[in-house]
């Protein structure tokens, strides 16, 4: 049986007969976002870096935008807005990640005299160290922790961190409106509390 953590990890395959929604459409979308829905944008490329280190979140939501516009992110028509954009987030931070780690970095001992001796560059190592991605799913694992055996809790969160809204929350989780508030406020704390740590 899959744990909650399972069943948000991964993008979803992609069905190549699926339809779409048109560049126009998501212009629209884009053009009327509310001041929530960009705050939601924001705290999801926040939140995304409890995973990984890759980019900062304004950068990450603009990257994910830019791509959007451009077409080389398609918009399914059966997927809301939010859980769309935290897959686009997934996919670009994990790239630019996987593109950071694999690009050289180097660094100058010397002066460019030495250099034009041939000195010796050594590069640099830009990938995250063991300490800083433990650091950065030590703080996921913080809140999935603080949850306890709370699953609805932690179901919450993992969608939360996916860009699920609450009627796909509470209708994964089959609360009704009451217990669903007061699992997300509960969520909302722990959150409020590990971003007041950082």
């Amino acid at each position: 049986m899959p744990t909650c953590v399972d069943l948000f990890s991964g993008d979803p395959p992609v069905d190549a007969s699926e339809e779409i929604r048109s560049l126009d459409e998501v212009r629209t979308k884009l053009a009327s976002l509310t001041k929530l829905e960009l705050l939601r944008l924001e705290r999801m490329a926040r939140h995304r870096r409890l995973a990984t280190l890759g980019m900062d979140a304004d950068d990450l939501v603009q990257e994910s935008i830019k791509r959007v516009l451009r077409g080389t992110r398609k918009w399914p028509i059966n997927t809301e807005f939010m859980p769309f954009m935290a897959g686009v987030m997934r996919s670009v931070s994990t790239e630019a990640r996987t593109k950071d780690a694999k690009m050289p970095h180097t660094v100058s001992l010397g002066s460019q005299d030495d250099i034009d001796k041939g000195a010796v560059i050594d590069p640099i190592d830009t990938a995250p160290t063991p300490e800083e991605q433990f650091s950065a799913n030590e703080r996921k694992q913080k809140i999935i922790n603080a949850l306890g055996d709370d699953l609805p809790a932690t179901i919450i969160f993992e969608g939360m961190m996916e860009g699920m809204d609450g009627q796909e929350l509470r209708a994964l989780t089959a609360l009704d409106q009451i217990a669903y508030d007061s699992k997300r406020k509960k969520v909302r704390r722990h959150l409020n509390l590990l971003e007041g740590e950082a």
